[in-house]
């Protein structure tokens, strides 16, 4: 899969998918963290324009817990990197 233009993500053909959910999500969205990023990694959130519009250090976390109440309704995608890189869309919705 390649992305490019007005998306502002270049490539994703190296990410991998992780779990989130609910899905779609109105309050808070959960993200798995997998192991091998567990000690360091950083979250970008992308709108559905492309726009980065949240980064989130994330440290010693299995778990993390995104607030999205105050996201507009829309399709967004996030981008997890540490030792790899993994990506995954979601749906605000109130």
């Amino acid at each position: 899969l390649y992305v490019s233009g007005s998306t502002g993500i270049n490539s994703v053909a190296n990410q991998e998918s992780i779990k989130s959910y609910p899905n779609p999500a109105s309050d808070i969205l959960v993200i798995d963290i997998p192991k091998e990023l567990k000690s360091e990694s950083t979250l970008q959130i992308y709108n559905n324009a492309g726009q980065l519009i949240n980064t989130v250090l994330i440290n010693d976390l299995v778990r993390y817990m995104l607030d999205v109440k105050l996201y507009p309704a829309g399709l967004y995608s996030f981008i997890l990197t540490g030792t790899r890189t993994y990506s995954s869309r979601f749906v605000v919705q109130h």
